[in-house]
């Protein structure tokens, strides 16, 4: 029990020593693909290892929306008129087909086979590896390639899985930043009707004017990065300065 339980530790220690690498890898690209979307350099915004993890974190739910989306436009695809109808025929052909098969098979004997089946069954007889061991040879050389290959490919998959699953958290990085842009474009730093806060900041320094206003692409603790429709802008955080976002004069209504 002792040593069931210490490999079954070890396996998980393994398998956290591989996501561990890989959630860092999957959060750094996210955050590349965001700012890339606005063209900025992401070595001016570099990240803490908690702020990593938090982008994989956000690409990996984004990620797996995504994923769910597609599979419940298939679904939709199968299930709803007039698919679901054609699903519905194509499976009850196939269980149809499967029904006379296995009765064809019940009801076939020795006297009722053909010539050619009693040829079939009589050279495969011949050819099986328990009676020929040429067969067995032939078998057990193709075994054991097949074990060599599918060990290959497996490790073949790993590589591309490991350098495929960055690839595409940047690609979702860039995609939700697309998505931020389409809403800039279409609505400015205008707040939407319905909406509370307007997509916009406003950088304002110590004697209240505005240094920058748009869209809010990156920041930390030394550089701040806006878009303003038509360039990206990177500068240092200016001392006593501040980060506002304005906020619509919607209020609630007590009923």
């Amino acid at each position: 029990m002792k040593f069931n339980l210490s490999s079954k530790l070890s396996l998980i220690l393994s398998i956290l020593g591989l996501l561990a690498p890989a959630g860092y890898l999957v959060g750094l690209n996210f955050h590349q693909g965001v700012l890339a979307s606005y063209g900025i350099d992401s070595s001016i915004f570099s990240l803490s290892t908690y702020d990593v993890y938090v982008y994989a974190y956000f690409a990996f739910g984004h990620m797996i929306l995504e994923m769910a989306t597609q599979v419940v436009e298939l679904l939709n695809l199968i299930f709803l008129p007039p698919n679901v109808y054609i699903s519905i025929a194509l499976f009850l052909a196939v269980v149809v087909f499967v029904y006379r098969m296995l009765v064809q098979k019940d009801n076939v004997n020795k006297k009722d086979c053909s010539r050619f089946i009693l040829i079939a069954r009589k050279s495969i007889n011949y050819i099986s590896p328990k009676n020929n061991r040429f067969t067995e040879a032939l078998f057990l050389t193709s075994g054991l390639s097949y074990i060599g290959v599918t060990f290959l490919l497996f490790l073949a998959s790993i590589a591309f899985f490991w350098f495929l699953l960055p690839q595409a958290a940047y690609s979702e990085g860039k995609d939700v930043s697309k998505y931020q842009l389409e809403k800039f474009y279409e609505n400015g730093c205008n707040i939407p009707n319905g909406e509370e806060w307007s997509q916009c900041h406003k950088l304002i320094d110590s004697n209240g004017q505005v240094v920058l206003e748009g869209l809010l692409a990156a920041q930390n603790k030394d550089y701040v990065a806006f878009y303003t429709g038509t360039q990206s802008v990177v500068l240092k955080f200016p001392n006593s300065a501040t980060l506002i976002k304005l906020r619509s004069n919607i209020t609630k209504t007590s009923s």
